[in-house]
């Protein structure tokens, strides 16, 4: 699809050029397809991006101005909304969840020559000194990203604090919850289990009408080898595979359908001491058919990989991603995991790398999926967070208010990307109390230890969460 034509960018856009692109807009048709009926404009209001330059020197080229109009039941209404990007390093515009239909007027600079606007392409309008692209075909309205919180505490917790803490997930607006199915736990020798507390806790979020993400990981001593801690593979990936088909089958029941395998892979630490990629992919592989045969409905979550560099005990996460795929992992997930920290920094920030090689880097998690026919599954981000205290070795704590900034614009970068389900925020409560050269592993909550809650913990409640995230497990 041809792209839209270099622009001409002046210094400044009066309002008169604006309103000379609203009044041919109406006139525009989308090249790819039948002319579709478009509103009438009476009024404008256009926003200035305030990352231009910034905007400028990363993907070279030059937003100036955007506006969109959308169709709610009512009539039209203006849609108000920052700059994102899609994949293509283009503006993609944050859609009220209410929204049915939407148009878009962006006027640009120099996009790039292999993508076009939107996905469609454009004919481009000349305006006064400026050339706008105009779409003219409806947008949907992405969904927003639906908010987990990662609650490995909750099969620790007493009834009272299980049934408090439920509660408070659902003040939240919590809809998902991710916590551990420890195989060590579980079945500590051949053929013993200890379910009950996990049936407790499910029962109980399934009567809150909160989803549950089964995390499937960590090998008793007895299936890896006589190792003497649970982070190593299993000796014989099968044994894990039949494993992860009985909660399969025993949860389905119970209302959950939902499975990642395996925790940060890409870490030695969590891997027997070094990551392989070879071995994961097996192990995936075994567990997804499992799963499957056991409960056909379930949604099978890749382990949401770390963010280390490459060294003898890990690696960097577009390798192993890479890796997993050129091992034949494309077709058992369906959703890919990820974790990507970017404490101190802030999603959206130039220098917030990790999440920024989600789609904006060269390659990135997308463009990878993409490599492999993998575009349209979504990128789960099973962990993310941020403490706010403590001693950390990669100067990762951050205030409390600087906390409350992250989970809000987490959310809003999140809700406005296409590629983005669920987001599980990294965690609801400190595990320790405060000292200052404690572990900052203790500081990620949204609560403190005592109960008392962080800004961040209004931050997290006032994020939106519709019901829907394109997945097939949404309600």
């Amino acid at each position: 699809m041809p792209p839209c034509a270099q622009l001409l960018t002046p210094s400044r856009s009066s309002r008169l050029e604006m309103m000379a692109i609203l009044r041919v807009f109406a006139k525009c048709k989308a090249t790819d397809g039948p002319a579709r009926p478009l509103p009438t404009i009476t009024t404008s209001k256009f926003h200035r991006s305030p990352d231009v330059d910034v905007f400028s020197r990363r993907h070279h080229y030059r937003p100036i101005w955007t506006a969109a109009v959308g169709l709610r039941p009512a009539g039209l209404a203006w849609l108000k909304s920052g700059w994102r990007l899609d994949d293509c390093g283009k503006p993609a515009f944050l859609i009220d969840a209410n929204m049915r239909k939407a148009w878009a007027v962006t006027i640009v600079g120099v996009p790039d020559p292999e993508c076009s606007l939107f996905g469609v392409s454009m004919r481009c309008l000349v305006a006064g000194s400026v050339i706008a692209c105009v779409l003219a075909s409806y947008i949907a309205a992405p969904a927003m990203a639906q908010k987990g919180i990662n609650g490995n505490e909750l099969y620790a917790l007493t009834e009272q604090e299980l049934a408090a803490t439920i509660a408070d997930y659902r003040q939240l607006g919590v809809k998902w919850v991710r916590f551990d199915f420890d195989w060590s736990v579980i079945e500590p020798a051949p053929g013993q289990y200890a379910f009950k507390r996990y049936d407790d806790v499910v029962e109980r979020l399934a009567q809150a009408d909160i989803h549950v993400l089964g995390l499937i990981a960590y090998t008793p001593s007895w299936a890896n080898g006589g190792q003497r801690g649970k982070y190593y593979p299993p000796r014989d990936p099968k044994r894990f595979a039949e494993f992860a088909a009985q909660l399969a089958a025993r949860y389905a029941a119970r209302g959950v359908h939902a499975w990642e395998i395996w925790n940060e892979p890409n870490l030695g630490k969590f891997w027997g001491q070094a990551p392989d990629p070879a071995a994961y992919t097996v192990l995936l592989k075994l567990a997804y058919k499992a799963i499957k045969k056991a409960d056909p409905t379930a949604f099978v979550v890749s382990g949401g990989l770390a963010q280390p560099a490459t060294t003898a005990t890990s690696m960097e996460s577009l390798r192993f991603l890479a890796a997993m795929y050129r091992n034949g992992a494309q077709g058992y997930f369906d959703a890919l995991g990820n974790h990507p920290y970017t404490s101190p920094r802030i999603p959206g920030q130039w220098m917030a790398y990790n999440w920024r090689k989600l789609t904006s880097t060269t390659p990135s998690v997308l463009s990878i999926m993409k490599q492999y026919g993998d575009a349209d599954k979504k990128i789960w981000i099973t962990e993310f967070g941020a403490p706010t205290a403590g001693k950390s070795p990669w100067g990762t704590e951050i205030s409390e208010a600087r906390q409350a900034t992250m989970v809000e614009r987490t959310f809003v970068e999140a809700s406005s990307a296409l590629w983005a389900g669920p987001v599980f925020w990294y965690n609801y409560r400190d595990f320790c109390p405060y000292q200052s050269d404690a572990d900052s592993e203790c500081f990620y909550g949204l609560k403190r230890f005592d109960g008392s809650p962080k800004p961040a913990y209004d931050a997290f409640r006032a994020s939106p969460s519709p019901a829907h995230s394109g997945t097939p497990l949404s309600k």
